[in-house]
């Protein structure tokens, strides 16, 4: 379930008119791994992976596409990030 099915469609359209959109290039981390939260990502166009950089070789925990939403956990509990969030292809955020 994403994050944004529990808004109302109010709380939505202003959430997205406050949105920043962001083309990042494949490969390039997005969240990384201990840093604070702020910023909650939707995958607009592309795909995301999510990643525990902790082993090696690393674990790639999930892959995710249009619609998914990452960084929400950390925003909503104001504590560090849990995982590595990088773009698999080129994505729209």
């Amino acid at each position: 379930m994403s994050l944004f099915t529990l808004l109302t469609a109010e709380s939505r359209e202003r959430l997205e008119r406050l949105a920043e959109r962001v083309v990042v290039p494949a490969r390039s981390r997005i969240i990384r791994r201990g840093d604070a939260g702020g910023d909650i990502f939707r995958v607009e166009r592309g795909s995301v992976e999510v990643v525990d950089s902790r082993s090696r070789p690393e674990v790639i925990l999930d892959v995710l596409g249009p619609g998914a939403v990452v960084g929400e956990l950390s925003f909503l509990a104001g504590e560090p990030r849990s995982a590595d969030v990088r773009a698999f292809e080129e994505t729209i955020l």
